[in-house]
């Protein structure tokens, strides 16, 4: 597999195998390319993570932040769930720029994901 695509599974999986990690030992992920790839999938569907194609703040879709291309805004929800998965927390913040909210979505999770850090 090439950088690209595991990149682009890091960040729809949240999960990358020990041989896959061991791909960006030397060169870690940079978070230019990490927005590269959000842009791209969200050229391709209207979130990002591809979870939903509608958004209903009484439904529970994802625990953590998703970003939603609205028109020409962009909406990042964020929702977290409870022992039971019932929705507890559901917040929504409207940003103008893209890269705007992908450096927040990215900054949310401390520049992490699973335990793969993306750099500056």
């Amino acid at each position: 597999m090439i950088r690209r695509e595991l990149i682009r599974k890091l960040l729809l999986t949240s999960h990358l195998s020990v041989p896959e990690r061991q791909m960006f030992k030397d060169h870690p992920i940079t978070i230019e390319e990490a927005k590269e790839i959000v842009k791209e999938e969200l050229a391709k569907h209207k979130f990002f993570p591809p979870i939903t194609d509608s958004w209903d703040n009484s439904r529970f879709y994802f625990d953590g932040l998703v970003i939603e291309e609205r028109g020409s805004k962009y909406v990042l929800h964020e929702q977290a769930s409870g022992a039971t998965m019932n929705l507890i927390f559901d917040k929504e913040d409207v940003f103008e720029s893209i890269d705007e909210i992908i450096e927040k979505y990215f900054r949310s999770s401390n520049m992490d994901i699973d335990g793969m850090k993306i750099i500056e």
